[in-house]
């Protein structure tokens, strides 16, 4: 597993521990020769992107882009972009750290790029749960 990360903000982020913990999860939900980058971004930034990629106004706290197509051994390219100013907001609303926030953020990318979604209640419910497990395994 290839991983890149970036932090194209002026927050401070512990980028270590993010990508300890987004390896972690991409191992267990993704092919193994995948390379996955990962860019924190401001609000700004999401709105754009939000907008020319998905049709939608306004911010949001994670998009989840696989760049082409699988390869024939099943890895591919993949882009997570995360806002962080709303990840800080939601944080706050969660009762939960910046830094925790981040993280599910994270983990929530990685597995709309293992396939779940949250457009079947049965899906989106499995989702959570694997979530929820490689959070804990993670914190």
């Amino acid at each position: 597993m290839r991983m890149e990360i970036q932090n194209l903000t002026a927050d401070k982020i512990n980028l270590t521990k993010i990508l300890k913990s987004a390896k972690h999860a991409a191992a267990k939900l993704m092919p193994r020769n995948s390379s996955i980058s990962i860019v924190f971004i401001n609000n700004t930034r999401m709105r754009k992107i939000n907008k020319l990629y998905t049709g939608r106004q306004g911010t949001t706290d994670v998009l989840a882009f696989p760049l082409g197509t699988a390869f024939h051994d099943g890895a591919y390219h993949a882009e997570i972009i995360i806002s962080v100013e709303k990840a800080r907001s939601d944080a706050k609303h969660l009762n939960v750290s910046p830094m925790e926030r981040l993280i599910s953020l994270v983990i929530h990318g990685i597995s709309h790029l293992a396939g779940y979604d949250h457009h079947d209640l049965d899906m989106f419910q499995k989702m959570k749960e694997i979530e929820f497990l490689l959070l804990c395994e993670t914190l």
